[in-house]
């Protein structure tokens, strides 16, 4: 039975079988549309109840979305793998999978941490704040903002507005929902994501024939997507991965496991816990070792981090955990010497890690990106390369349309034009940042942290005016960085190779984009509405073992940090005195990073990679190095002793691993939600890093 990674992203899907059961090139359908709609309804409108008031696992929270992982195995195994053996004509073709599969990735961006989860909250936090922070007020007011950029009637009597109060404290019984108070703030921002969300779907054009075709970077997440969806044999139901008996394995070990430690949460007394930790903290009590952080002497084991770590490339699957414990030496001696990094350093080191890492991908693409701009400025020629979603030429227009869109919406706020320029560069740069490191590694979780109140926070505060300084904390940090835990360009750039393994029409193409902004349109009602009626309709979380607030990090914790403390600061002409010289930490990471890439591409053998040394500071790092160090210790032990054979049989395996992970944790994650919308009680379950 052939093995469909061997290809990788690259390969289209196996052709339609020859009994006229799919027609070439008919992707989009009536059926396909219909699916993909209700798969865009689903994950918009139910994420705002799953994450905030049922507090389950995150129904998306990464690249490799449980609620995908769920709504595809439903509908290949038990739909279309029935239809494939005893009806074959009626159905569903990899084409018309593949044309849900980018509606649904894209929509991901929209419900939770891709948008509204920092999105809503922000237009009443300045209220809420306000009352118990006269600076910060004072300040919010003297901006002179327009009224309609929140839903109260009067920004002067905002902090008194029921709008305000309901949206912490739910509405009365007797109380409606006040959408129409809403709907203006949220078209007039939404102008801003309309520019962002064009910039970023113009960029998973542009770059994906660099990445794919020229690179020819592994996207391991990608790989498992265009697996899911290939067409089976004729007469058989289920394709070459689904049909693997070493694939359903792995797949019912892990649903057993992690089901088993489910029922251990429900019922301790009766079902034993399955151990998928360790923690040494009891053991590493003496100097040095007790210098070492939490998440070196403690770790979970994630089946999915393994899983994924298999199709990395070895010396980058070597430099991620690596690196984790490489810094760990630098912390240890700098306790030892009475000397600590504090973790703000580590950041400043990444954004100059960033910077660099982003330089360096350019530079190697460098001959794709002088092709796309002289087609930009005089055309193509028949001899030359060609965009396929869009032309060159078209792909820059859209991508420079969405960038003067956002800047035309901060210049009409009253931003500085530089500062309007750097807050819109800063939020390219970050989601370029998450693209490429998924792309590159295939890690799921991941978050970008590049912000650009790390370098104005060092010049002089009266650069800054202080709609400058509101502006570029709301849309770099809380709508910025924040984003990239579920970004657009990374789901559209996957969306798009997915749906081109199946070798679309140009005309199938140019339509696939059109259901990709319904599927942004939409989805962005949906989710907008499904958050206000979880606010307005539940001021705490079902379980009592849920934090006190709904999204209390939406609504509380990093409105505080992030906007109240650094707009207060800002105003009075001075900021936080930092532990650490900023411009020297974000010139080690810079000069780092560059001479890693130097001897990445200068030697074969050179064993540590850049995206290793940038993603080593960030939490999700810290809770998967673990995991990752399993994956990559039994890729080589396979490969040592079983050669590239026994490595290619082994990939249904890791591949079941992943996907019963997923299952698992969307098995659990519906029946939480049943029991919840029963009234029953239920036990909160977070299989996978929140």
């Amino acid at each position: 039975m052939p093995d469909r990674f061997d290809g990788g992203p690259r390969l289209p899907l196996a052709a339609p079988p020859a009994d006229g059961s799919a027609r070439p090139g008919r992707w989009i359908t009536w059926r396909s549309v219909l699916l993909g709609t209700l798969a865009v309804a689903v994950v918009c409108g139910v994420t705002p109840y799953n994450d905030y008031v049922v507090a389950n696992t995150f129904m998306i929270g990464s690249y490799l979305p449980p609620v995908l992982v769920v709504w595809f195995f439903f509908l290949i195994v038990l739909i279309n793998g029935p239809l494939h053996r005893w009806a074959p004509r009626h159905a569903l073709s990899s084409g018309e999978l593949a044309v849900i599969m980018a509606m649904m990735l894209v929509s991901c961006s929209l419900p939770s941490q891709g948008l509204m989860r920092s999105f809503l909250p922000m237009l009443v936090v300045p209220f809420h704040f306000g009352n118990t922070h006269p600076e910060f007020w004072e300040v919010f007011v003297g901006m002179g903002l327009p009224d309609w950029l929140f839903p109260v009637e009067r920004i002067e009597d905002g902090r008194l507005s029921p709008i305000v109060t309901s949206f912490y404290h739910r509405i009365d019984e007797d109380g409606s929902i006040p959408w129409q108070a809403w709907m203006i703030p949220i078209a007039a921002w939404g102008v801003f994501f309309l520019g962002m969300f064009c910039a970023l779907v113009a960029m998973a054009i542009l770059l994906r024939g660099q990445w794919i075709n020229n690179e020819r970077l592994p996207f391991p997440i990608l790989q498992l997507q265009i697996a899911l969806i290939e067409q089976p044999g004729p007469g058989r139901m289920l394709n070459a991965l689904l049909g693997s008996r070493l694939f359903w394995i792995a797949l019912l070990g892990v649903i057993l496991v992690r089901s088993t430690a489910a029922l251990h949460a429900y019922f301790p007394q009766y079902v034993p816990e399955i151990p998928l930790h360790y923690n040494l903290q009891s053991i590493f009590t003496e100097e040095p070792w007790r210098y070492l952080n939490w998440h070196v002497q403690t770790a979970t084991i994630y089946f999915t981090f393994i899983g994924i770590t298999y199709f990395i490339q070895a010396r980058i699957a070597f430099s991620l955990w690596a690196f984790v414990l490489i810094i760990q030496v630098v912390t240890v001696q700098s306790h030892m010497v009475q000397s600590e990094i504090p973790m703000a350093a580590w950041m400043d080191q990444y954004l100059g890690a960033a910077v660099a890492f982003v330089i360096g991908f350019l530079w190697i693409g460098r001959h794709h990106w002088k092709l796309v701009l002289r087609q930009t400025l005089r055309g193509e020629r028949p001899d030359e390369p060609r965009g396929l979603y869009l032309s060159h030429r078209g792909g820059m227009i859209l991508l420079f349309s969405g960038i003067v869109l956002m800047l035309g919406w901060l210049l009409f706020m009253g931003v500085t034009a530089w500062v309007a320029v750097t807050i819109v560069g800063f939020i390219l740069l970050a989601h370029l940042v998450v693209a490429r490191i998924v792309a590159e590694t295939g890690l799921p979780f991941i978050r970008a942290y590049t912000t650009f109140p790390q370098v104005y926070t060092n010049l002089p505060p009266a650069l800054l005016t202080t709609p400058d300084a509101y502006f570029a904390k709301t849309f770099t940090t809380l709508t910025g960085a924040y984003l990239t835990r579920e970004s657009v360009l990374a789901y559209g750039m996957h969306g798009l190779q997915t749906y081109e393994s199946t070798q679309p029409s140009h005309r199938q193409r140019m339509g696939l984009l059109l259901l990709i902004a319904w599927a942004l349109g939409i989805g962005f009602v949906i989710a907008a509405a499904s958050s206000l009626y979880c606010y307005y309709t539940y001021s705490t979380p079902i379980s009592d073992r849920a934090p006190p607030l709904i999204n209390p990090d939406g609504v509380e914790a990093w409105p505080r940090q992030h906007l109240v403390q650094p707009l207060t600061q800002q105003a009075q002409g001075r900021y936080a005195p930092k532990a650490h010289n900023p411009w020297l930490h974000m010139g080690i990471g810079l000069t780092v990073t560059a001479g890693l890439q130097v001897a990445a591409l200068g030697w074969a053998s050179w064993p540590l990679m850049p995206i290793g040394y940038l993603i080593c500071h960030t939490g999700y790092a810290h809770l998967a190095w673990f995991s990752i160090f399993l994956g990559w210790l039994a890729k080589v032990l396979i490969v040592k002793y079983g050669g590239a054979r026994l490595f290619q049989q082994a990939k249904p395996f890791f591949v079941g691993i992943i996907f019963g992970e997923a299952l698992a944790t969307g098995l659990w994650l519906f029946i939480n939600l049943a029991l919840a919308a029963g009234g029953y009680e239920y036990e909160r379950l977070l299989f996978l890093p929140a």
